[in-house]
């Protein structure tokens, strides 16, 4: 008990007279579908590259940690190539979402210069999916209404990396690994793409970003 005291005292000291810095960063994801898909092989998923941009708060703690919620839509997606019945075919999906990572941050002072390794679990809630099939000359957009009954809108996983403050700028880069399945467990027998070969599979991938915080 006095051990716990001891801390959240320094805690507060320490959030008391931290320089808290607060800015905007942007950033491009490099995004893929992990876990299993049926029907599709690995050699059959394509990266997605997309973006993220929003806000974030660094507030410096005791022994070189330092905590970093942010605020940011990010946008993520994939592409499947199949060739179906001889037709070359492409299923492109993406989503777009509001999400809130707390980065956990350990680094070291150098002057101007602050290298850091980082944790960052994250949560977050799809605003839009989109996917498109494309065969041939033939593309066929899938309704978004169908898309929101059937897709988790609830996005959450954790993200690990690294990065580098110098002076206000920020740069990291940081790999996510997504712990929520893309689609719900029911049946979808109204949408020209079954949903169900998706039900094992997660979106992650690589994220790098630049922020500038004051």
């Amino acid at each position: 008990m006095i051990a716990a005291i001891a801390i959240v005292m320094l805690l507060n000291f320490q959030l008391a007279n931290a320089q808290i810095r607060w800015g905007v960063k942007a950033g491009v994801n490099f995004s893929n579908v992990t876990g299993t898909i049926k029907d599709f092989s690995k050699d059959a998923l394509k990266g997605y590259t997309g973006f993220h941009a929003g806000f974030a708060v660094n507030i410096p703690l005791a022994l070189g940690f330092a905590l970093q919620p942010e605020l940011i839509y990010t946008q993520n997606g994939t592409k499947l190539t199949k060739d179906i019945l001889g037709v070359a075919s492409q299923l492109k999906i993406t989503q777009g979402t509001i999400q809130l990572p707390v980065g956990v941050q350990w680094g070291i002072e150098l002057g101007p210069v602050r290298p850091f390794v980082m944790a960052v679990p994250y949560i977050g809630y799809s605003l839009s999916h989109n996917a498109e099939l494309k065969a041939g000359t033939e593309t066929t957009k899938i309704d978004k209404e169908s898309l929101k009954k059937y897709w988790r809108a609830l996005d959450y996983g954790v993200g690990a990396g690294i990065g580098i403050d110098i002076w206000k700028l920020q740069i990291a880069a940081k790999y996510n690994w997504a712990l929520g399945n893309l689609v719900k467990d029911i049946e979808n027998k109204d949408l020209k793409v079954n949903l169900d070969d998706f039900q094992k599979s997660k979106i992650s991938g690589l994220e790098i970003s630049v922020a500038l915080l004051f």
